[in-house]
């Protein structure tokens, strides 16, 4: 291994001396962001800082890394907001414009440190694991893995066509396998466009960039900044409390099929309020189901309540199939729509960002789950021939080979008992393709990764910075009944899932032990938490009895509650449901849990839930 001073900050290969590396043509003379670090600056004695990946964004800055104990290349981003902070004159440590700015830094740094905590716990193949997070230089540093690949965005300008339906499912549907992934753990992307959906050298869709998601699904903070892409934003990201939920990312998932499909972008969503003008998806591409075309067209409503609710909904329409309803309806699960207030926010360019101003102060109270998911990841766009012959031609064992880490594809989620849309609406197979630049973008079957947790060791209290005296300057696609897929894991392929009405469902209960650590937490809610109100929580259970998806559904409900009764439920066991013929199903329903509940050890373990 060479010195540091051998490696190209632009590659991390070693050049020498040599001003312009002969690998990548990164030119050390050239000028750099004055708000940056230097190349070739130290973090905790093993990371490596090397170019700017991008351009620096308002919140931070994502820099190519190398980590000089394992010898390979990751991506470190750090939180800076420019409008708060800059640099001291020994170019690294951080330091704020005004000592006004010290509650409002402190407050974005206990964000990203709780971002980070959030996203290093997710082991998803769709997901950029993070590695380890620190604090140095007065401000924090996120260390994640390192992806090559190329943007959705420049593929489809280099393809310079549509895609054809079925290629645009096989990148969308992992991508939303993914979003439903964080949906379940309380936490909205809010910035889903072609341009943060990757594609590896092994064809993998990868969802980047959840450095706009700053929240925790439907929690209210003292800030929040939202970055908006016009066209890809629905309506109710525009307004300071439009009601954001899993629609809010079903909205943007459907605009990014609807330019995948189109090649052209969907109308802003405030012009559309004031008169919908959005063209049918066939009526430039006559190919296109029936069932696709108006599943986008569902999902791309300006009113939340008229799109599909979850993920897995929306995923089931796009194959022509729909969500048997329930045998009893409750307003608590009905979406809430947007509240419309008269402060808007008017574009000028590609994108905006939303700020919007602290509430007053509140009674302080403990926060039970992370606020956000949070991460800019960082991307080595490859040689045009290279990459496109890679996202052209059929995978082989080579093109499985690649320098970042790949994680297995775990088994596809189940999904809620479905049955056949529309009847004008059966899935129609894919045109045939000609040759063999225009081949599905089918992606290839993953290498199994490293899929550790972060090793990332608890930081030290937040402090703010000092103040500057003067300021500076996947898994299978859900297809028909009639086609053949490989069968799920996390529920029976063989059977769809019954619906079963709350009555029903809590006939079957029959263990209800959280772990200690959960009933804790459920006990100290009725301490912190004023309210009272019903939780609705979705459960799918497999043919044993065990839960295997507990997801909260949309209500009054304080989030924090929500999701840590949805943690608890996960624990429950019932007995096992049987066909008419005797075989063990899989069974999905709606229980509703009182908050607080009744009794001081319900609902901690030691006895049943009551009934409704």
């Amino acid at each position: 291994m060479g010195t540091i001073e051998s490696y190209c900050p632009g590659c991390f290969h070693e050049k020498g001396t040599a001003p312009i590396c002969p690998t990548c043509g990164y030119d050390e003379r050239s000028r750099t962001s004055p708000i940056a670090l230097p190349p070739r600056s130290l973090l905790r004695d093993n990371y490596l800082v090397g170019r700017v990946l991008g351009r620096p964004g308002g919140f931070g800055i994502t820099y190519l890394g190398y980590d000089l104990s394992l010898e390979t290349r990751v991506a470190i981003k750090e939180y800076l907001p420019r409008d708060l902070a800059g640099r001291d004159d020994d170019h690294r440590t951080v330091v704020l414009h005004s000592q006004d700015d010290t509650e409002s830094f402190t407050y974005g740094l206990e964000q990203f440190l709780k971002e980070a905590r959030t996203l290093a716990k997710f082991n998803h193949p769709r997901v950029v694991r993070v590695r380890t997070f620190f604090q140095e230089n007065a401000t924090a540093y996120l260390v994640m893995d390192y992806i090559e690949g190329i943007s959705l965005a420049e593929f489809l300008e280099r393809l310079d066509r549509p895609l054809t339906e079925q290629q645009a499912l096989d990148v969308m549907m992992p991508i939303l396998d993914g979003v439903g992934v964080v949906h379940s753990q309380g936490f909205l992307h809010r910035d889903i466009k072609p341009q943060n959906i990757y594609l590896t050298a092994a064809r993998q869709p990868i969802l980047l960039d959840f450095g706009a998601a700053r929240l925790a699904m439907g929690e209210k903070s003292r800030s929040l900044s939202v970055i908006l892409t016009p066209g890809f934003a629905p309506y109710e990201q525009y307004h300071r409390r439009g009601e954001q939920g899993p629609w809010t990312d079903i909205y943007a998932c459907a605009a990014t099929l609807y330019y995948m499909v189109t090649r052209q972008v969907p109308p802003d969503a405030l012009e559309r309020e004031k008169g919908d003008t959005l063209t049918p998806p066939d009526s430039t591409q006559p190919g296109l189901s029936p069932h696709f075309c108006r599943a986008i067209l569902r999902a791309l409503a300006t009113e939340p309540a008229s799109r599909p609710r979850s993920i897995a909904e929306f995923q089931l329409q796009l194959r022509g199939l729909s969500v048997a309803p329930a045998a009893e309806s409750d307003p608590t699960l009905a979406i809430p729509a947007p509240v419309k207030v008269p402060e808007r926010i008017t574009d000028t360019g590609a994108s905006a960002t939303l700020a919007i101003a602290p509430p007053p102060p509140t009674a302080t109270r403990r926060s039970w789950v992370p606020l956000a998911v949070g991460s800019a990841a960082a991307v080595l766009l490859a040689a045009a021939a290279v990459v496109g012959y890679w996202m052209f031609q059929p995978a082989t064992d080579d093109s499985r080979r690649t320098d970042n880490p790949v994680v297995a594809s775990p088994a596809a989620e189940s999904q809620p008992a479905v049955t056949s849309a529309d009847d004008d609406a059966k899935p129609v197979p894919p045109p045939p393709v000609a040759a063999a630049a225009a081949d599905p973008i089918r992606p290839a079957a993953p290498a199994a990764g490293d899929a550790s947790d972060a090793a990332a060791t608890p930081p030290a209290p937040v402090t703010a910075p000092a103040v500057r005296t003067t300021q500076p300057a996947a898994p299978p696609p859900i297809t028909p009944a009639t086609d053949t897929a490989p069968a799920p894991k996390e529920a029976s392929a063989r059977r769809e899932p019954l619906r079963l009405s709350e009555p029903e469902l809590r006939t079957r209960l029959r263990e209800y032990m959280p772990p200690p650590h959960v009933r804790q937490r459920i006990r100290s809610l009725t301490r912190f938490v004023k309210t009272s109100c019903l939780v609705p929580i979705e459960l799918l259970v497999d043919e044993t009895g065990a839960v295997v998806r507990a997801t909260p559904q949309p209500s009054p409900c304080p989030p924090n509650v929500a999701m840590i009764y949805a943690e608890a439920a996960r624990h429950w066991r019932f007995d096992p449901t049987h066909a008419p013929d005797g075989s063990a199903v899989p069974v999905i329903g709606v229980v509703h849990i009182p908050f607080p509940p009744p009794e001081k050890d319900v609902p901690d373990g030691t006895r049943p839930l009551p009934r409704r």
